[in-house]
């Protein structure tokens, strides 16, 4: 079965964010231009125990260069900084871009951190956020869905119960590794360039608009809790269904994920 994009992000947090932290941040001034900064830290308890070859270097700096590329044309690499905090290290990479309408902003995935070959399993499942501003007046941010199969067919109950199951067996034998998973992360936000005056995003919080935050913590909670809606996160495929599992994990603390489509945030 293939999943639609926005629970393959959500799947690709959990999956890839037990060794990592990913944070990425646009931050977009008033004539369109910007930054990207985008964040990548190894737990060091993790980086501990990997061989000494594989955590030698924080990145790779020819792809930590290179990633610019896949931010869309015109997006230029600024510098790389390493960073050691709160128990991670790694690196900050910082990229500038003239015009917004122009990025694609496609999360990381530790690719460039040394520790992957092609970004591990669920590379490229995230999808790319785009940009619609107009400077001064209003800024539009598409999170593109994927078209639902032809023989996509709602969620049953009875599958749904049995899936259940299935997560109960996965917080029992997640548990012996939450200690080294709990503060793993995956988020991306955008620090925006004036106040908003009207807003139909979820997440809006002084000057900046969170998209998706996502503490794997939270999320073995969340299974742990209730695994009847994680079951229905794994198995969802219609749009009706999509919406309404992206909406209820809102409902958990630590989990964030705004469920529009498009979001416009209009300025004063």
């Amino acid at each position: 079965m293939r999943r639609p994009a926005l629970l393959a992000l959500v799947l690709t947090a959990a999956a890839l964010s037990g060794c990592f932290q990913f944070q990425t941040l646009l931050r977009l001034e008033p004539d369109g231009s910007g930054t990207i900064e985008e964040t990548v830290l190894l737990s060091d308890l993790i980086r501990s125990m990997l061989p000494a070859d594989s955590t030698e270097a924080l990145y790779d700096e020819a792809a930590v260069v290179a990633r610019a590329d896949s931010f869309g044309a015109g997006v230029r690499f600024v510098r790389v900084d390493t960073l050691a905090e709160g128990g991670f290290s790694g690196y900050r990479a910082v990229y500038a871009f003239d015009d917004v309408n122009a990025v694609r902003l496609l999360p990381g995935s530790g690719e460039a951190a040394g520790l992957s070959e092609g970004g591990g399993e669920g590379a490229g499942m995230v999808p790319a956020l785009a940009f619609d501003y107009a400077p001064g007046e209003a800024l539009r941010i598409t999170i593109p869905r994927e078209t639902p199969d032809a023989d996509a067919v709602p969620l049953d109950s009875a599958a749904v119960e049995t899936q259940a199951a299935e997560v109960r067996q996965q917080v029992q034998e997640a548990a012996m590794m939450r200690g080294f998973l709990t503060d793993a992360r995956l988020a991306v936000a955008v620090a925006l360039p004036a106040p908003v005056a009207e807003t139909n995003a979820r997440y809006v919080e002084g000057d900046t608009v969170t998209l998706v935050d996502l503490n794997f913590g939270a999320f073995l909670d969340l299974m742990e809790t209730d695994p009847e809606v994680a079951a229905r996160l794994q198995l969802a495929e219609t749009a009706e269904d999509r919406e309404a599992v992206l909406r209820a994990l809102n409902d958990f603390e630590g989990l964030r994920f705004e469920p529009e489509e498009s979001v416009t945030l209009t300025f004063e």
